[in-house]
Order: C-alpha cells, then sequence, then structure tokens
C-alpha cells in the first residue's frame, strides 16, 4: 500500500502540470501564437517525462525533485523568451515585405494606367478626333 505522503505528491505534481498546460494554452489563445504554445507544450511534456523517469529510477530528496522543477521552468521560459523575440521580428519582417510589395503592385498599376492614358491623349491628338480649337 503506497503511502499517503507519496500519493498526496504524485497529485500535487499532477496538478502543477495541468495548472502549467492551462497557463501554456491561456497564452497561445491570448498572443494567437498556438505554434509557439504548441512548442512549449512539448518542452514542458519532455521535462515531466524526465522527470517521471528520475523519480522511478532514483531515490531523490525533496529539495533536490524542487530544484529539478525549478531548473525545469527556468529553461522552458529562456527558450520562450528566446523564440518569442525571433518569432515577433519574423511576423514584423514578413508585414514590411508584404506592405513593399503591395506598394509595388500599386506603383506598378498606376505606372500602368499612366501610360494607357498618355497614350490615349496622343492617339486622340494625333487621329484628328478634337476639334481645332481643342488641340493645343
Amino acid at each position: 500500500m503506497e503511502n499517503i505522503f507519496d500519493t498526496a505528491l504524485k497529485q500535487r505534481y499532477t496538478i502543477g502540470l495541468t495548472i502549467i498546460y492551462a497557463l501554456i494554452i491561456l497564452f497561445a489563445v491570448v498572443t494567437m501564437q498556438f505554434y509557439f504554445g504548441l512548442f512549449m507544450a512539448v518542452i514542458v511534456s519532455i521535462f515531466a517525462i524526465a522527470f517521471y523517469c528520475i523519480d522511478m529510477t532514483s531515490p531523490e530528496t525533496e529539495n533536490q525533485k524542487a530544484t529539478l522543477l525549478l531548473a525545469c521552468g527556468v529553461i522552458v521560459a529562456a527558450i520562450a523568451s528566446a523564440i518569442a523575440s525571433w518569432l515577433l521580428w519574423a511576423v514584423v519582417l514578413a508585414v514590411l515585405f508584404l506592405h513593399i510589395y503591395v506598394l509595388g503592385r500599386i506603383e506598378q498599376r498606376l505606372a500602368m494606367l499612366e501610360y494607357q492614358s498618355t497614350r490615349r491623349i496622343l492617339h486622340r491628338r494625333t487621329r484628328g478626333g478634337a476639334s481645332q480649337r481643342h488641340r493645343a
């Protein structure tokens, strides 16, 4: 029969993981970065599996487990903050390049319209479509 303290400890880790996943999901929904949230959830899952394997194979104290859990949190936060800035710059650059592309297309279209308008005016003047008083 299992000790009540061990059962409570495992439930606490389960509750802790549930809270971490809930925070990751909330972060992903609020910032609309679903792939980034999925990436963080995968990292947390890998660390959770590693902690489970460590828990099964080695007799560590509660302080050592707490230190490992804190180290896991620091690593996940560091990876998340490093990727978030790059992701932000990638989005900013994509938006800037999209604006440049759209402005280039608008400029190309305006140049074509100006060319067609100039051709129409010159064509009207040279074929004699306008009367003498309208000619310059």
